[in-house]
Parts: structure tokens; sequence; C-alpha cells
């Protein structure tokens, strides 16, 4: 019986389902003292309010139902980046940090670091996915934007020297970037809620290298070339991959969208 019993929990204990939930238990743990904000929806509405709100202009968002090209035609151009948002885990008995890591643990491997001209920040604010997603793509469209003079350039100027993990700490203690985003979750459709669920991951066509942010990692992965013309079909790529190891095709997602007149 003993022997039934171990062979039992040794199958629980691998089990990805099981190890999700030790390694939340183990990031509770650690972050008892983490700042929680209100999460920011992925919508076109939600997150252009933020970005007219921090300063930034010359940008907004765009809603992506899908990939068919008939539906890609309908957002306007140039195409700066692309913002995700998917359940953590799908019909599959895996979760995303599944599919992810074994790219980010190779890179790591291989000695990878973030590049200098990559802005990037490790997300130690719970419940800021969505934000981190937006400001991770604004940050990078420096040559595409303007970044203006309001609370957006102002972090930024005070984010840009230090190191990926304080960046996170100089959003937290900016009163007017924590204002702005908190104006924004709470002007949101739908009723805010203490649990997130949910995870963002943003892509970003920096000098022609796609780029996937997500914000829980160490860096930002380069996932190969690409160009303002082949960007969302690159993309489509990597969320096909997403959905097939889920065994789902639930996602939301926003494109950034250059306003060439301003």
């Amino acid at each position: 019986m003993r022997g039934s019993f171990e062979n039992k929990m040794s199958r629980f204990f691998d089990d990805p389902w099981c190890h999700s939930l030790l390694q939340q238990a183990e990031m509770a743990t650690v972050s008892k003292e983490m700042v929680y904000w209100k999460p920011l929806e992925c919508n076109p509405e939600t997150m252009n309010k933020l970005i007219r709100d921090i300063g930034v202009k010359g940008v907004h968002c765009e809603d992506l139902f899908g990939f068919d090209d008939e539906l890609l035609n309908f957002i306007p151009r140039p195409h700066l980046a692309l913002i995700l948002c998917f359940a953590d885990r799908g019909n599959a008995n895996c979760n995303t940090f599944d599919i992810i890591d074994p790219y980010y643990s190779q890179l790591k491997k291989e000695g990878y670091t973030n590049p200098s001209d990559v802005f990037y920040m490790k997300q130690k604010i719970g419940n800021a996915c969505g934000t981190f997603a937006l400001l991770h793509s604004l940050a990078n469209l420096r040559d595409s934007v303007d970044f203006g003079s309001g609370a957006f350039s102002n972090w930024l100027g005070k984010a840009l020297p230090l190191s990926v993990e304080d960046r996170s700490h100089s959003l937290e203690t900016d009163e007017q970037m924590a204002a702005a985003h908190d104006s924004c979750a709470r002007a949101g459709e739908t009723e805010i809620v203490n649990v997130v669920s949910n995870h963002f991951i943003t892509f970003v066509n920096i000098k022609g290298t796609l780029y996937e942010f997500y914000s829980s990692k160490g860096f930002a992965r380069p996932i190969g070339p690409t160009s303002e013309a082949t960007f969302l079909k690159d993309v489509e790529k990597v969320v096909q991959e997403l959905s097939k190891g889920l065994e789902t095709v639930t996602f939301s997602a926003v494109v950034l969208v250059g306003d060439e007149h301003e």
C-alpha cells in the first residue's frame, strides 16, 4: 500500500499542473510585500487612454481579430508592435511556462543577456502585466513615436540608466505613472478582479528583429528577422505554437499602429 501511495504522490508532483501551483506558491512566498495594481484590460479604448494620459503621441492601438489576410487588411499601417493576452492554461495539461521556458533556458545557458538598445524590465508589480506589455512596446518605439514631455517621458528618462531589476521599482514609485495606470484600469469595461489568470506577451520589431517581451523573464527574447511588411505574419507563427501547445485558440490582441500624419 505504501509503495502505491508513494507512486501516486510521485505522479502528482510530476504533473505540470502541480508544478505550476508550486511555482505560484513559491512566488507568493518570496513576494509577500509585492505591490499589486488593478489589472489593465486588453482593449484599444483602455490602452489608448493610457497612451494619451502619459503624454505619448503618434501611436494608437487597434483590435486584432485574427491573422487571416482579410482581417489584417483592416488594420492601418505601419504595424509597430503587438500585445497578446491569453489564458495561462488551455485545454492541454500544460501551461504557458511549459511552452516558453525552454527557449529562455537555452538562451540563458548560452550566456545571452538583454541588449543595451532593447528596453526591458522584469515585472515586480502584481496584476500589472497589461501595463508592462504596453510600456515595453512604447519604450522600444523611440524612433517611431513621440514620447512627448509628460509622465512617460519623465519616467523613462529615470528608468533607462537602471538595471532590468530596478526599472520595475522605478515604475512602482512613480506617482504620475501609477496614477495614470489606476485611472485607466478603473475606466475599463469589465469588473476589476484581484486574481488575474491571463498572460500578456509583447512583440516588437526592433531594427529588423522580432523580440518577445514576457515580463516575468530576465530579458527580451530575440525570435528572428522581421519587417514592417511581415511583422504580423511573423508574430502569427509564435501565436500558433502557443495555441497548439495549450490546445486553445482563445486570445485577444491589439496592434500598436503608427499615426503617420502626426
